[in-house]
């Protein structure tokens, strides 16, 4: 392990503390010009990201809804309702839009 690792690990508690975290949840709004391309012109603004932080997962919630989820994972992207029934989902090899 370099130095500037060990030292940030030991800033934030300790490698067994960082272990211990199962997610981080983070507060934002998201903007910029993708979102103005896919027709959210005000983004999605106060949101919370949930990254998990055992493998490559978010989900933003809400999303383009107020009872609407969104999934990212390296595989795929869904959005969800309240309910968790899928609204529209991509996956890499195929598009699936369900109404």
């Amino acid at each position: 392990m370099n130095d500037l690792l060990a030292l940030a690990l030991q800033a934030a508690g300790g490698l067994d503390r960082w272990r211990q975290v199962q997610s981080l949840d983070v507060r934002v709004s998201l903007t910029g010009a993708s979102y103005e391309r896919r027709e959210y012109p005000e983004g999605v603004p106060n949101v919370t990201l949930r990254v998990d932080a055992r493998q490559p997962a978010v989900t933003i919630s809400p999303y383009a809804r107020p009872d609407h989820r969104g999934y990212f994972t390296p595989e795929r992207v869904w959005i969800a309702d309240r309910a968790g029934k899928i609204v529209e989902e991509r996956s890499r090899l195929l598009h699936v839009v369900r109404s």
